[in-house]
């Protein structure tokens, strides 16, 4: 989380995003229930919020104690 990503490091985070913005279209998750309340497209926030979800959770940002 200290350095940009690396090109092999982006690609599968942008086809993570990409999958859960269809995932939110198609409705197969509930965008209003992820995204919360908020301006701007809901599938749109609800995949960014998932993005957002899957980083916080590696082990990179979890601290351990």
């Amino acid at each position: 989380f200290a350095r940009p990503p690396a090109a092999d490091e982006r690609a599968p985070l942008i086809a993570f995003l990409r999958e859960q913005r269809q995932r939110a279209v198609d409705r197969q998750l509930d965008a209003a229930a992820l995204a919360g309340k908020g301006e701007g497209d809901v599938n749109e926030r609800a995949a960014w919020t998932a993005l957002a979800r899957a980083l916080l959770n590696l082990d990179e940002a979890v601290t351990k104690g």
